[in-house]
């Protein structure tokens, strides 16, 4: 059996499945609409969504397979983070990387594999959606293609949800969300709700100088949520100004 290699972006993967907070493990059953489709699609008996972080894959959805996760030095998706083209093995047991893994020589006794890389925007394999069968066999060109079409559907998916939980915050800035803190004149997070919006509530106050520490993508958003929730909080101290009587 051969170890996945780990890919030259490592680092920078990770930090994009840490992104999406799909390090959450617990599954997500939007997904399985997509996941039947491609299971049915090759007429197959066992498909999975698989994300891949530095230990262990684990599947966000999931049809036919006896476990939720996986060690990664035996996942067949972490071979497919190395190619932004899907993998297939048509038969496991003539390919020494996977005869004796132990998803070939136990349960689930996988033959078959195909798998079409989950690819972000920016180009960062998170995992995979994949097709597995207990026979061996081979994909049509179709069919591959169909699977990649899928897998695209699964990433538009995870980034609406990573676009809506900026929205939210754009939307709900000081009132809640982004709190200003009058001593210090920083824009703070309330923790309570990002923890339901799911995003960390470890970051610092937001400040031009704290943007400058998040990713890119997020800059843009983050910006607008500061500069909302302090015109928020300036409209608030004008109206208690004039609610107030003088002296």
């Amino acid at each position: 059996m051969q170890t996945p290699p780990v890919p030259g972006n490592e680092l920078q993967r990770l930090q994009r499945l840490w992104r999406y907070t799909l390090n959450d493990r617990r599954h997500d059953v939007a997904l399985d609409d997509l996941t039947r489709q491609a299971a049915d699609l090759l007429e197959a008996p066992m498909a999975t969504l698989s994300l891949v972080d530095e230990s262990c894959q684990w599947f966000k959805s999931a049809k036919g397979m006896p476990f939720a996760q996986t060690p990664r030095d035996i996942s067949f998706c972490a071979h497919t983070l190395l190619n932004d083209q899907p993998m297939e093995v048509a038969d496991t047991h003539l390919d020494p990387r996977f005869a004796d893994n132990p998803q070939v020589t136990e349960a689930p006794f996988v033959r078959y594999y195909l798998g079409a890389p989950l690819i972000t925007r920016d180009g960062y394999a998170l995992g995979s959606l994949c097709v597995l069968d207990t026979q061996p066999r081979q994909a049509s060109p179709l069919q591959r293609q169909l699977l990649v079409l899928l897998a695209k559907q699964v990433m538009q998916y995870f980034e609406q949800r990573l676009d809506s939980r900026f929205i939210d915050a754009v939307d709900h800035a000081g009132i809640g969300v982004w709190e200003l803190n009058a001593d210090s004149g920083d824009v703070v997070r309330s923790q309570a709700a990002f923890r339901q919006l799911g995003i960390g509530d470890d970051q610092p106050p937001l400040t031009e100088v704290a943007i400058s520490r998040y990713h890119p993508d997020d800059q843009p958003r983050l910006r607008q949520c500061l500069n909302d929730a302090i015109e928020r909080q300036q409209r608030f101290e004008a109206v208690l100004r004039l609610a107030t009587p003088p002296g």
